[in-house]
């Protein structure tokens, strides 16, 4: 898992698999979350190429420290909802010197 500084855009590839095969999401209503020990909130400006997802997790909506998953929900037409979590994505840190051995690449692929 990396550590990041707070307050870096950090670009995030996704390849989203439901029980260890890749999900379909092209079409699919979907709405994504960053989860952190204060909360969640969703992902806005994101886009989806089969069952990846790409954004970038804007530095300046950073405010909490720790540990950072992903959350995908998917909405179904019939009202059901299926919920994809990444366990651990990454950690906000405080300072530079928490990084990964100076980290400069600011993007996971998970």
């Amino acid at each position: 898992m990396k550590r990041f500084r707070i307050g870096n855009d950090i670009s995030v590839t996704w390849n989203v698999k439901k029980n260890g095969i890749p999900a379909e999401l092209a079409g699919k209503d979907i709405v994504i979350y960053v989860t952190h020990p204060r909360g969640r909130e969703e992902v806005i400006g994101y886009s989806v190429n089969g069952n990846t997802i790409t954004f970038t997790y804007d530095g300046l909506k950073q405010t909490v420290l720790g540990r950072h998953t992903f959350t995908v929900d998917i909405r179904f037409a019939s009202g059901a909802r299926y919920l994809i979590q990444d366990k651990s994505a990454f950690v906000l840190v405080g300072r530079s010197c928490e990084e990964d051995s100076e980290e400069t690449d600011y993007s996971i692929t998970l």
